[in-house]
Parts: structure tokens; C-alpha cells; sequence
């Protein structure tokens, strides 16, 4: 796909589409070959394209000057010089840039779009529906559920301003309608005509009656702009606007009214930030239901007494573990699952996992943030968990979505624990020789997925994940090298995919490290079915918890312990089949 406008009179043109028909090299200062000319045949031009020299619909693209800006760790920008042709490989394109095109054959992937709309764009570039191949599942109540809300008052709103248009055209508008802005102009229309008005040849599923009124909106009154200065009004504008403030409120029956004192205080601490404007403190004085004596003896023992240490939350074996509710809007299954997990991990040790969350990567980090925060009572779990998924969303909003749409639970672990600060080492060993090579790998995480062929217990299949046979042969005797998998610092936790997977649970597994091997205790159980996430927590006494954000909020039910008669099956909850074993290090 072309991406830049170079010639549009022989389309070349941004979003056109063609093929690779040839290209002219050259030798570069470093030895290589570097990429002069691009020869593209375009598919269905606007027009017959023909040059000389070159074959029919084929055009030349030439390498352009790009600039690029790096920041590095540092923080310092430098600044890049490369020259490219601006084509890129055109095996996907979204449905904004769709828009236009014609295809015989057009395979969508409808599991990613958000609305109604961006069905209709991707569907109807199709030539006919033979044609059509929708590659995966997607959403039926976009296109089925009926007419939003806010869209439904969209097009009632322009229905209304076409025929105030309309009107105003014929000068059959009266002169009391003359507001500025569309929440003005319609409001002083609907109460010029009724509530009841509606434009002729209104859709009947936007129509408005009594059974399903269409109330006026709320008038919204235009702001006054008006330039400040910062330096000159800063104290003018803080006292004006300390000294209207009792105005400005209401006072509460049976309470007594709040009394402001001024006073402008010029700090000697800080003498650069006071050359040009003084501090101005606000004090508030308020009366108690107390008598004078009460009071004074108040105000002395709180001047003497030290600030209180925050009180942290704490939790006993038996109390149930705390979960986060499941968000309706924003579909929070998979994070409700896994963070509650993590969290009853975190929450034996804090201490001791806040250096292992803080040493992981900014995810985790700032999920022990948010659990901190919450043993403190400063926030909830949920707020911790939209706190990591904003972070999840801003890198990759395609696996990390959000809206009616869930992400892969697999997809999550695999980022939230991802190797960044201490990357693992793969020692390649000559199984004749014993010549070792060691290479830093960023591709071996934290969360392994076990094979179809895979059998055997979890325990078994990490050791054989471990340490296998490699690709590869040694350099010295072209023996086959042998791949051991070694943490230079082992993780306290790790994670198994084992979705659609037939291997039987191990209590501990062990992770090898360069000097010696960490065992895992089994931590936590994700489960999935009918598109929802659920979770088994098992805590260091062995008790079994069953977390769902949706039925059981911000608890969870106890259902039995490990290795007890009681024991429920941990290959199924609830109608729905395990996909995601956690295992962390025992506090």
C-alpha cells in the first residue's frame, strides 16, 4: 500500500494498493544493498496509468528523506535521518482507511470493531457476499441491540436543526430564535413549537411520545473567556475568589456556617519563590457542639500529640480474600480473575513483594502501588485495576481493549509479566563438548504455553520446558546443542497456559535459576467459559476460594482444601474449563 501522496495525476496516490513488480539497488557505504527505486503495478487505478519505458498501471516510488526523533533513557532526543520508499505491506488495513474500495474478496475480522458502523464499512466494501469471509467470532448485539441512546439523540438533534434550516430559509423562524450554539438554538425551538413537535418524515425509530418523551435539554450557558496573567492577578484573583466563597455555598440545616480568615504570610525558607508574589493562606474556623472548655483542652492535647502512623488493613487465614468488582462498562473479567490472584499473593508479604514488584516491569509496579493504597484505605481494587489497565491500553489498545470488549487472560499474564529489568539466559550446552554459549533472551517470560502434544503433570512439562534439545549445533564438533532455560534472578511467580490442554495439576513446581532452583507453590486457578473469567484462590493454609467479579463482588466463597475429601475438581468451575495455573513463592 502506498502511503504518501507523490504524484496524483499517475495515481500515486495515499491508500493506493498494488503489487511488487521490480526495484533498482545500489551499494551503500556500508558494503549493503540499500533500496533506490520501488517499481509498483497498481491494482484497479482510477485511471490507466502508462510511462515511459514501463509496463502498463506500473509506476516508479523513489526512497524519500524521513526524519525521526529518539528519546533515550536518558531523556535526550536524537534526531535520525533515513531514507525509505513509503510503501508498507498491505495484509491488513482498518475500516477508516477501507472506505472507498471494492473487494472481490474481502476477509474482515469483526471481533475488534466497536460499533455498528464499522461493521456497515467493513461488510459493504465487499463486491457480493461470496466474496465475504468474517475470519473470526464477533459481537451480535452491535448490530442486533438496537439504537444507542446518544445516537438516537444525535439524530433527533439534526433532525431538529434541518428543519430549523429549513425554516430559516422560508424566514418562517420568529426572531426569539436566535441562539449561537446548537444547545441554544434547539432549545428556543422546541419551546417556540412544543415538546410534542417532531419534523415531518421522522424515521419512527427516532420518533418521541409521551410513553418515550423527549425531555428539553438543560440550557448550558456559554463560559466568559478573558486573557489572564498569571504573575500580575495571581493575588487578586485568589482573594477575590477566597472572599466571594461563603457566597458561593449553601449552608446545611442545623449546621453552623463556615468563617474564612486571609492572611498573606511571606515565607524566608523560600526566597526565590517569593521575590515576585506572597503566599496567601486560607484558614478555616469552624464552630463545634462543644463547650469552650471541651474545646481548648481539645486543641492542647492535639498540638502535643504526634501524628498517627496510617493504619494498614490486615487479614487473618480465615477471612475471605478481597477481589475487585467486575466493571459492566468496560468488561474487567480477566483483570478482576488474575489481580485477585495476585493480590492474595502480595498481601502475605507486602514487603517482601514490593521489591519483586518494583524490580519487574512499570505493570507490576504499579499494581503494588494500588494494593498499597488500598491496605492504607486510600483507594479500592478497583481503582489499582484501571490504574495497570490504563497503562495496558496506552501500549497496545488491540490486546488490551476497552468497552463491551474482554482481552485474553493468556495475552495479560504474558505482559504483566514480562522480563524487563532482569532478562533471562538461555545456555546453549554442546551435549559432546560441553562448549556453552549464553545469550540474554527477552522472548523467555514469565508464562509458559504448554503444548497440544504436552502430557504429563505441570511439573514434568515445565522441566521438559526447561532444558530441550535444540535447533541449533555446537561450532566446535557440529554436535546438536542442548537449551537450558536459567533466570539470573528467579521469579516468585509464573504462570501456565494450559487452555484445551489434558496435564494434571502439581502443588510445586521448580524454576531454575543460575546458582540454584526456586519451588513454586500453586497460588491460583483462572478459568473461562461462555466469554467470562472466574478464579480459584488457594491461600498458604491450603484453603480453596472461589472469585467471581460479577456474582460474588468484592469477596469470595470458600469451597473447600487442598488435598482434602472435600477438594472440589480444579480442572472445572462452574461450567467452565481451566486455562490459567499461577504458582508463587510461599511467604
Amino acid at each position: 500500500m502506498l502511503r504518501n501522496n507523490d504524484a496524483t495525476e499517475l495515481c500515486i496516490t495515499k491508500g493506493q494498493e498494488g503489487t511488487v513488480a521490480g526495484w533498482q539497488s545500489y551499494i551503500g557505504s556500508h558494503g549493503k544493498l540499500v533500496l533506490d527505486t520501488l517499481f509498483v503495478q497498481l491494482t484497479n487505478p482510477p485511471r490507466v496509468v502508462k510511462l515511459d519505458g514501463l509496463p502498463e498501471n506500473v509506476v516508479p516510488i523513489a526512497k524519500m528523506s524521513q526524519m525521526i526523533e529518539c528519546t533515550m533513557k536518558s531523556d535526550q532526543i536524537r534526531k535520525i535521518e533515513r531514507e525509505q520508499c513509503c510503501v508498507l505491506p498491505n495484509f491488513s488495513m482498518t475500516d477508516y482507511g477501507s472506505q472507498g474500495k471494492t473487494r472481490p474478496y474481502n476477509p474482515v475480522d469483526l471481533q475488534h470493531s466497536n460499533s455498528h458502523q464499522s461493521y456497515y464499512t467493513c461488510l459493504s466494501r465487499s463486491a457480493s457476499a461470496k466474496g465475504t469471509l468474517i475470519v473470526q467470532s464477533f459481537q451480535p448485539s452491535l448490530i442486533t441491540g438496537g439504537c444507542s441512546g446518544w445516537l438516537r439523540q444525535e439524530f433527533r438533534d439534526l433532525e431538529l436543526l434541518d428543519e430549523i434550516t429549513k425554516l430559516a430559509f422560508h424566514s418562517q423562524l420568529v426572531p426569539e430564535i436566535n441562539g449561537h450554539c446548537r444547545n441554544t438554538l434547539i432549545r428556543q425551538f422546541r419551546t417556540w413549537k412544543g415538546l410534542n413537535y417532531m419534523p415531518e418524515n421522522l424515521h419512527p425509530t427516532i420518533k418521541w411520545s409521551a410513553q418515550q418523551p423527549h425531555p428539553l435539554e438543560v440550557e448550558v450557558q456559554d463560559i466568559q473567556w478573558q486573557i489572564v496573567n498569571r504573575k500580575e492577578n495571581l493575588n487578586s484573583n485568589l482573594k477575590s475568589s477566597i472572599s466571594n466563597a461563603p457566597n458561593s455555598f449553601v449552608t446545611a440545616k442545623g449546621s453552623m456556617p463556615l468563617q474564612y480568615k486571609i492572611v498573606e504570610q511571606t515565607s524566608t525558607k523560600h526566597k526565590a519563590d517569593n521575590q515576585d508574589e506572597s503566599h496567601i493562606v486560607k484558614k478555616f474556623k469552624t464552630s463545634h457542639n462543644l463547650s469552650k472548655d471541651t474545646a481548648k483542652r481539645k486543641n492542647e492535647n492535639e498540638s502535643d500529640r504526634p501524628k498517627k502512623k496510617q493504619r494498614l488493613t490486615t487479614f487473618d487465614e480465615d477471612d475471605a480474600p478481597p477481589g475487585s468488582q467486575w466493571d459492566g462498562e468496560n468488561y474487567s473479567c480477566a483483570y478482576d480473575a488474575l489481580f485477585t490472584i495476585l493480590f492474595s499473593i502480595w498481601v502475605s508479604k507486602p514487603k517482601k513483594w514490593k521489591k519483586i514488584f518494583k524490580d519487574s516491569n512499570q505493570y507490576l509496579s504499579t499494581l503494588h502501588d494500588g494494593f498499597q493504597k488500598y491496605l492504607s484505605g486510600v483507594c479500592t481494587l478497583e481503582t489499582a485495576r484501571d490504574a495497570v489497565r490504563t497503562l495496558l491500553y496506552d501500549h497496545d489498545p488491540i490486546l488490551f481493549p476497552s468497552g463491551h470488549r474482554g482481552c485474553s487472560v493468556s495475552a495479560l499474564a504474558t505482559q504483566m509479566f514480562y522480563p524487563v529489568f532482569k532478562v533471562p539466559k538461555l545456555h546453549l550446552k554442546c551435549s559432546h563438548c560441553n562448549h556453552t554459549v549464553i545469550i540474554n533472551s527477552n522472548r523467555v517470560g514469565r508464562v509458559m504455553h504448554v503444548a497440544h502434544s504436552a502430557t504429563g503433570s505441570i511439573s514434568q512439562i515445565l522441566e521438559n520446558h526447561m532444558c530441550h534439545q535444540s535447533q541449533q549445533v555446537c561450532g566446535n564438533c557440529n554436535a546438536p546443542l542442548e537449551t537450558k532455560i536459567h533466570f539470573s534472578d528467579p521469579h516468585k511467580i509464573y504462570a501456565i497456559d494450559v487452555t484445551d490442554r489434558h496435564v494434571t495439576l502439581s502443588r510445586t513446581v521448580k524454576i531454575h535459576g543460575s546458582t540454584c532452583a526456586t519451588t513454586l507453590h500453586l497460588k491460583g486457578l483462572v478459568y473461562h467459559g461462555d466469554y467470562h473469567f472466574t478464579c480459584r484462590i488457594i491461600d498458604k493454609s491450603g484453603n480453596i476460594w472461589f472469585h467471581d467479579g460479577m456474582t460474588t463482588g468484592r469477596i469470595a466463597l470458600k469451597e473447600g482444601k487442598f488435598g482434602s475429601v472435600s477438594q472440589p475438581n480444579l480442572k472445572e468451575c462452574r461450567n467452565k474449563q481451566l486455562c490459567l495455573v499461577l504458582y508463587g513463592h510461599k511467604a
